[in-house]
């Protein structure tokens, strides 16, 4: 046996096995860089939001989507409202009633890391929108509505309703002749 072969396979070996590792520990440190700075949003969508004044005079109600910073580094919001049908969107902007300036969170706005805020839309308005809407064809009736918040790199980050655009209207009126009686 030629052990200078043998030593010389071995050592061939050795190398191989030391540049696969230091491979594999340079694709994970770029990922862990790459993963350090990922951006990430919860959004979850309610009907049925009241807000009471401290005086207790009267009652609003709204709809809203509630955006979470789960990533690991800001982001800041610009804009938010939802799909139709036919690929367009329906951006909400802020309410400029006074009730309305204090609920609303002023857009474009940061959201640090693990900070969560409420965009509110008055559920009236929102009620109105989507019987246009279904009237014209440009939301299915039995589809779920999916809402968008757009960041300030014009990534999308989206949540649907818990119920189709017919229940949700129906909900919606429902709601609204209770509180009128």
């Amino acid at each position: 046996m030629d052990w200078n072969l043998f030593w010389a396979a071995f050592g061939a070996i050795g190398g191989t096995v030391g540049a696969l590792a230091t491979a594999a520990a340079v694709i994970v440190a770029l990922w862990q860089t790459k993963y350090s700075y990922k951006k990430k949003l919860k959004l979850s969508f309610t009907d049925n939001i009241t807000i009471v004044p401290e005086n207790g005079s009267a009652f609003y109600h709204y709809i809203g989507v509630t955006v979470i910073n789960i990533g690991n580094r800001d982001v800041v919001i610009q804009n938010w409202g939802f799909d139709l049908d036919d690929g367009k969107k329906i951006m909400i902007v802020p309410d400029t009633s006074p009730l309305g300036r204090v609920l609303q969170v002023q857009l474009p706005h940061r959201l640090q890391i693990e900070e969560g805020t409420t965009l509110y839309y008055e559920r009236r308005l929102f009620r109105n929108v989507l019987e246009k809407n279904i009237s014209n064809r440009k939301l299915q009736k039995n589809k779920k509505i999916q809402f968008y918040v757009m960041d300030s790199t014009t990534q999308m980050y989206y949540v649907k309703s818990n119920k189709s655009a017919q229940d949700l209207l129906s909900a919606l009126s429902e709601q609204e002749k209770n509180q009128s009686k």
